[in-house]
């Protein structure tokens, strides 16, 4: 029995990724950004001057920690809300918030242009 070479090297159409560093003022919903060494998607963010209550209502846990984040003395915080795998189970989803100082560096993975 005699084996066939593989086929002529040929990458699979797919996108590539490449890991940019983004300030935390400039970070998107959607995108997938590492915080303590694990990659986050982020699902929201917010500045000074949002009401997390018109989003979550008055009296939510998640409106009072978002409000907390940007109460602070400085005017320099951003919050994010992110999906904590760790915690999710069966169909529920939990997210966790974190306060960053504007001028945070944080990776971010983009997807390259194609160069086919």
């Amino acid at each position: 029995m005699t084996t066939q070479p593989a086929p002529s090297a040929t990458l699979p159409d797919r996108p590539f990724w490449n890991i940019r560093l983004v300030r935390a003022r400039d970070v998107q919903a959607q995108d997938v950004i590492r915080l303590d060494g694990r990659w986050r998607e982020v699902m929201d963010v917010y500045n000074n001057g949002y009401d997390p209550a018109l989003q979550f209502g008055r009296d939510s846990a998640i409106a009072h920690e978002i409000q907390a984040v940007l109460d602070r003395a400085d005017d320099v915080w951003t919050a994010l809300r992110f999906v904590a795998e760790e915690k999710c189970s069966g169909a529920e989803i939990e997210t966790q918030i974190v306060g960053l100082l504007w001028c945070s560096l944080l990776e971010v993975q983009v997807e390259e242009p194609s160069s086919r």
